[in-house]
């Protein structure tokens, strides 16, 4: 699988994590970033071909689900955005809001 780290380095710059855990399950091999100023967390995947989630919401409760099951179940509070394009700038946005 091809690594993308660059991935990981642009969230922490786009804003300074508080915590940070790593998913299981579903989420294997996702990082979990979590902010002091917002109870929406980021987990994204460095390996190419994964998307990033923005869960405002429940994220520990949640990220237990199937991301099928998040994203049509849970569409009020999960974001799905894919590395392609301005993902950082759909990142932002989803990230204010």
């Amino acid at each position: 699988a091809r690594v993308d780290q660059r991935r990981l380095e642009q969230i922490c710059r786009l804003r300074k994590p508080a915590e940070c855990y790593l998913g299981d399950e579903d989420f294997d091999g996702y990082v979990v970033f979590c902010f002091a100023d917002t109870s929406a967390v980021i987990l994204d995947n460095p390996v190419v071909g994964n998307a990033l989630y923005v869960i405002r919401d429940n994220w520990k409760v949640l990220c237990r689900l199937s991301k099928r099951d998040l994203l049509v179940g849970h569409r009020h509070v999960v974001r799905r955005i894919i590395h392609r394009g301005d993902w950082l700038g759909r990142l932002r946005t989803a990230m204010r809001g």
